[in-house]
C-alpha cells in the first residue's frame, strides 16, 4: 500500500485526495477543482488507477487573465495496492 501513498503525495498542490480503508476495502477520494464529470476519467488498468480530468474555464466579458495558477489538465497514474480488484472498482 506504501506505493499508493507514495503517489498520492506526488500529485500535484491543486489536486486533494483522501485514502481510507477497512478490512476488505479502500476509498479514494480525489478532489479535482473546476473539473466535472463530463471532463473526467478514471479508468484501471493493469494494476494502475488512471485518472484524466479537464478544468473547464471561461473568463468574465471584458476580462483576461493576468495570472492562472491552477493547472487545466491532471493526468494521473496511481498503483493500485495489491490486494485490490479493479474490476470491482466503482
Amino acid at each position: 500500500m506504501s506505493a499508493l501513498r507514495d503517489a498520492l503525495r506526488d500529485l500535484p498542490d491543486a489536486v486533494f485526495a483522501d485514502l481510507l480503508e477497512s478490512d476488505d476495502e479502500y476509498v479514494l477520494l480525489v478532489d479535482l477543482p473546476g473539473a466535472a464529470a463530463e471532463t473526467t476519467e478514471v479508468r484501471f488498468d493493469d494494476g494502475r488507477i488512471e485518472i484524466e480530468a479537464r478544468r473547464e474555464k471561461s473568463t468574465p466579458e471584458g476580462f483576461r487573465y493576468v495570472r492562472e495558477d491552477r493547472p487545466l489538465f491532471l493526468d494521473a497514474e496511481l498503483p493500485l495496492p495489491p490486494d485490490a480488484d479493479g474490476d470491482t472498482a466503482g
